[in-house]
C-alpha cells in the first residue's frame, strides 16, 4: 500500500508555464488527511517549495536539491554539505566559461556572485531567498549543492568539460538549462531511500512522479513511479508507467484517481 507520494515539480506537477494546477492544494490536503505523506522532490530549494506552497509547511515530506536537502513536517532531518575546498576549485575553472553561471545553495539560502545579479529574476522561481556576494570566500554558509545555470540552455554540451569534476562529485543535467554538482550518491533515489529509512516505510510503499534525468533514480527506487508523457526517454523506460503530460496535469488526475479508488481507507502513520 502507498504511504509516501513525492512529485517532482518542473515538467511534473508545474505546467510549463510555472504554473500549479488549481485543484493540487484541494488534492494535496485529502491525502494528508487521510493520513498519507505527501511532498515534493525537486532539484529546487527548500525556500521555492515552502513559497508555493505556504500552507503545508508543516505538513509536506520534501526532497530539495535532487536530495541534498530531506524536510519533514517542519524538520530539517538531513543535509549533505559540500566540501568547500573542492568546490573552490571547480567554481575557478567555471568562471573561465562564457555564460556558465554558478549558484550555491545552503538550504534554505542561495548564493550567488553580484557579477550575475542582473540574473537574480530567472532565479527566483528556483531560488526565492537569493543572497548575493563578491566572491566565492564571502559565502560562510555550508554549501548542499552547486546549481549552473545555462544562458544559452545548452547544458548538454558541457558535458565533456564537466567530465573531470566528476571525480569530486555527482553531476547530473535537471533541466536543458540546470546542470547540479551534489556530493557522490546524492540524488533523488537516495533521498526516498534516506526518507524510508527515517519514516519507518519500505521504497514499495513509494509512489513517485517525474520527467527529467534527475528523476531518474527516484523512480527507479520508487515501486509505483510515474513518467510524464512529456517525459525524457530513458526516464520513461525506468518508470513502471507513463502518464498524461505536465500541462493535462496529469499528476492531479493520478492522485484524484488514488484518492477515489480508496474513499474510505484512512492510513494511521507511526
Amino acid at each position: 500500500m502507498v504511504k509516501l507520494i513525492l512529485s517532482d515539480m518542473d515538467g511534473t506537477l508545474a505546467r510549463s508555464d510555472k504554473s500549479l494546477p488549481e485543484k493540487a492544494n484541494e488534492v494535496f490536503e485529502q491525502l494528508l488527511d487521510r493520513g498519507y505523506y505527501v511532498g515534493i522532490a525537486t532539484g529546487r530549494s527548500l525556500a521555492s517549495v515552502q513559497r508555493d506552497f505556504p500552507k503545508f509547511k508543516d505538513r509536506f515530506t520534501v526532497i530539495a536539491e535532487n536530495g541534498s536537502v530531506l524536510f519533514h513536517q517542519g524538520k530539517m532531518l538531513y543535509t549533505s554539505n559540500m566540501d568547500k575546498t573542492i568546490l573552490k576549485d571547480i567554481v575557478a575553472q567555471i568562471l573561465q566559461l562564457e555564460g556558465v553561471v554558478p549558484l550555491f545553495a545552503c538550504g534554505m539560502v542561495t548564493y550567488g556572485l553580484n557579477q550575475f545579479k542582473h540574473l537574480g529574476h530567472i532565479f527566483d522561481v528556483y531560488y526565492p531567498n537569493m543572497l548575493w556576494v563578491d566572491a566565492f570566500e564571502d559565502i560562510q554558509d555550508d554549501i548542499v549543492k552547486m546549481a549552473t545555470y545555462f544562458e544559452n540552455y545548452n547544458a548538454k554540451d558541457f558535458t565533456e568539460t564537466f567530465e573531470p569534476f566528476r571525480k569530486y562529485c555527482d553531476i547530473t543535467i535537471s533541466a536543458v538549462e540546470w546542470t547540479d554538482f551534489s556530493n557522490h550518491g546524492i540524488n533523488k533515489g537516495f533521498g526516498v531511500k534516506k526518507l524510508t529509512e527515517l519514516l519507518h516505510l519500505d521504497t514499495s510503499e513509494v509512489m513517485a512522479f517525474g520527467d527529467y534525468l534527475n528523476d531518474y533514480e527516484m523512480l527507479k527506487v520508487a515501486k509505483e513511479s510515474y513518467a510524464m508523457e512529456n517525459a525524457h526517454p530513458e526516464v520513461k523506460k525506468v518508470a513502471k508507467y507513463v502518464i498524461g503530460t505536465n500541462d493535462e496535469e496529469a499528476v492531479i488526475q493520478t492522485l484524484e484517481t488514488l484518492l477515489n479508488t480508496h474513499k474510505k481507507d484512512s492510513l494511521t502513520q507511526k
